[in-house]
């Protein structure tokens, strides 16, 4: 996983340059900071001991539970998972990924200091700065140097990647034998004006609006979805409910763990976070 609040070389464009229409981007991973009762909850849960998703349990510069899906993972961290660092339950870093070569570095980026693009020898990466300076919405694409030594196959300025190389393509052959498929969408709480720069930036990485109806807005790029929804009281967006694929049909079941619940109805199921924050 990158740093949160450290990019190496950053440096703000106006939107002079020319946009690149052709890019694909999709979802690659998301991380939510829950309460730590959440968190050891979820840790010695039947839903994590059983069948549910491939999952795993990193201890190693930072601690944080790991749900892997075929083509996106999810990231369950406490407060304190990042050393000298303590994160408020709610807190979230949502990661795109570019699946073609040489492209983001070609968007049109809006004239806001806090859409930030950043560069090294492993990846582009351009970033959204929410107001309180913690959160982040970044998407990234893989330079050279990661693709030869990650993925291990020769890289070409015109090629095109594929989801897993941003992640583990053996991780993802194993989920293929867990309940758990991949996420589908994830819906946001933000104050109003972080919501116009979230706007701004799913259009960027070209994202479509399909509703503005009842003070929420979704955006599709007809393979993942994220629905936004105003609040003035946050200080900072939150992740509420992530929708997923499962490979099996269930019938409709509740399954409670902490602040948390998981919905699972036929072919689909929902977690919701933060519940007593919204009650």
């Amino acid at each position: 996983m990158k740093p949160l609040l450290t990019l190496l070389i950053c440096f703000s464009f106006s939107s002079s340059r020319a946009q690149e229409n052709d890019c694909n981007v999709q979802l690659n991973h998301f991380l939510i900071f829950v309460d730590s009762t959440t968190y050891w909850e979820i840790l010695q849960s039947e839903v994590f001991q059983t069948d549910f998703a491939f999952t795993f349990y990193k201890n190693v510069n930072w601690e944080g539970l790991y749900f892997i899906g075929e083509e996106n993972y999810i990231e369950i961290f406490h407060p304190n998972s990042i050393p000298n660092e303590n994160y408020p339950p709610g807190s979230s870093w949502i990661c795109h990924a570019s699946l073609k070569a040489n492209c983001i570095e070609n968007y049109t980026f809006p004239d806001n200091e806090q859409f930030i693009y950043s560069t090294d020898e492993h990846y582009d990466d351009i970033s959204l700065e929410t107001s309180d300076s913690a959160n982040l919405f970044t998407t990234w694409e893989m330079n050279e140097m990661q693709y030869v030594t990650w993925v291990k196959r020769e890289y070409s300025d015109t090629m095109t990647f594929l989801p897993t190389d941003y992640a583990s393509a053996d991780d993802a052959d194993s989920s293929k034998n867990y309940l758990f498929n991949n996420v589908l969408g994830i819906e946001i709480l933000a104050n109003r004006k972080d919501s116009v720069n979230i706007s701004q930036y799913f259009k960027m990485i070209g994202y479509k609006t399909v509703t503005d109806e009842n003070e929420y807005l979704m955006y599709t790029n007809e393979k993942d979805f994220f629905e936004l929804t105003y609040s003035e009281e946050l200080e900072f967006p939150i992740i509420t409910k992530v929708h997923f694929e499962i490979n099996e049909v269930k019938k409709k079941e509740e399954i409670t763990i902490g602040d948390s619940k998981i919905t699972f109805n036929g072919t689909r199921g929902i977690w919701e976070f933060n519940l007593s924050a919204r009650e």
